[in-house]
C-alpha cells in the first residue's frame, strides 16, 4: 500500500480538499499513467436514500464516513432503552471519528435525507498515514475542529435564550446544508420538530411558541418543514454576540462555512 491507494476517484472528487491535504493531492496528480492502478482506492462513494442506516450502535468500527451531500443524524440508546439525538452532520463533516478508540460505533448513524457519503476504511487510512504524515496531521485537524464545534454549540445552548437557540440553529443549517452553494434562504429542515427541541434543550411547546413569534414578526416562514428566511440580517442581530457563531464559520480556500454540530 502506498500513496497511490488514493487514486483518480479521489482526485476527481469535489470534496477532496476536505479529506486530503494539498501535498498529497499534488503527489497524486504527478503520478505516471497506470502507476498504482492495480491498488483499490482507499475510499468509495455510497448513495443512500433518506432513513437509511449507515451503521448501528455497537457495530465493530471499521470506517470513517465523510458527508458529500445531504444530511446524517446520529442517535444513541441508553441502557434504559431511551433514545436520544446526539447530533447532525452536513457536507464536509466526518462521522465515526469518536469511535476510533472504542473499536465500535457508539451510536446509530441514519441519513436524514438523500445522502452521498465517502467511506474511508480506517485500516487503509492508517497505512497511508504512516507513509504520508501530512494525511495524519490533516485528520487530527478534522477531529479537533469538530470537537471545538461541539463544545461551542453546547456552550451556546447552555448560555443562550430559547429564541436565540432556534435562530442559531436555523442560520447554521442555512449556512451548511449545501457545501457548494453556500447559505440558503429556503431549505427543508433535516430533522423533525421533536428532534430539534431535543437538540436545543427545550420543550416542544416552547419551540412551537418561538416559531410562532418569529413567523408573526415576519422574520421566517415555516410550512410543512420548509423554512424561508425573510430577514437574515435581523435574525443575526438577535444573537448574543458573546456566543456568535461566525467564529466557526470562517471560510477556508476550499470549503464554505462550517457548521456548529458535531
Amino acid at each position: 500500500m502506498n500513496v497511490h491507494a488514493f487514486n483518480s476517484p479521489c482526485l476527481a472528487c469535489s470534496s477532496k480538499y476536505t479529506c486530503m491535504p494539498v501535498e498529497l493531492l499534488e503527489k497524486l496528480r504527478d503520478k505516471k499513467p497506470g502507476q498504482g492502478d492495480n491498488i483499490s482506492p482507499t475510499s468509495n462513494h455510497i448513495f443512500l436514500e433518506a432513513n437509511s442506516v449507515i451503521f448501528h450502535q455497537g457495530d465493530p468500527f471499521h470506517s470513517i464516513f465523510m458527508v458529500k451531500s445531504g444530511c446524517v443524524k446520529t442517535t444513541s440508546v441508553s441502557k434504559n432503552g431511551e433514545e436520544s439525538l446526539d447530533g447532525i452532520y452536513f457536507p464536509g463533516e466526518f462521522i465515526g471519528l469518536n469511535s476510533i478508540s472504542a473499536d465500535f460505533y457508539s451510536y446509530f448513524a441514519v441519513t436524514a435525507s438523500s445522502t452521498v457519503l465517502c467511506k474511508i476504511p480506517y485500516r487503509n487510512l492508517q497505512i497511508v498515514s504512516s507513509i504520508e504524515p501530512s494525511l495524519s496531521t490533516h485528520f487530527i485537524g478534522a477531529v479537533s475542529k469538530q470537537l471545538s464545534r461541539e463544545i461551542i454549540w453546547r456552550k451556546f445552548v447552555t448560555k443562550s435564550k430559547m429564541k436565540e437557540r432556534f435562530i442559531g440553529f436555523l442560520l447554521d443549517v442555512s449556512d451548511r446544508f449545501e457545501l457548494a452553494d453556500g447559505p440558503k434562504n429556503e431549505f427543508k429542515l433535516p430533522i423533525n420538530m421533536q428532534e430539534i427541541s431535543y437538540l436545543l434543550d427545550m420543550r416542544s411547546e416552547t419551540l412551537s411558541r418561538q416559531i410562532g413569534k418569529l413567523n408573526k414578526e415576519g422574520l421566517i416562514k415555516i410550512v410543512k418543514g420548509i423554512v424561508t428566511i425573510n430577514n437574515r440580517a435581523e435574525l443575526e442581530s438577535i444573537l448574543d454576540k458573546n456566543f456568535a457563531l461566525d467564529a466557526l464559520n470562517k471560510k477556508s480556500p476550499y470549503a464554505k462555512k462550517s457548521n456548529i454540530f458535531g
